[in-house]
């Protein structure tokens, strides 16, 4: 985040703007992070099952 606000800031855009930016962008990191967890959960239950039953 830092070097996205560096490079921002090089861009000549305001401290609130910036701020706009790199809360949407941690929002959509925190999505993806959120969806690639569940996809790795999905993921364990799928082997777990593949799993013979002893």
């Amino acid at each position: 985040m830092e070097s996205i606000n560096a490079a921002l800031i090089e861009q000549g855009f305001t401290k609130d703007e910036r701020l706009s930016i790199l809360t949407r962008r941690a929002e959509r990191e925190l999505t993806l992070l959120e969806e690639v967890k569940a996809l790795q959960e999905v993921k364990k239950l799928e082997i777990k099952e593949r799993k013979p039953k002893t």
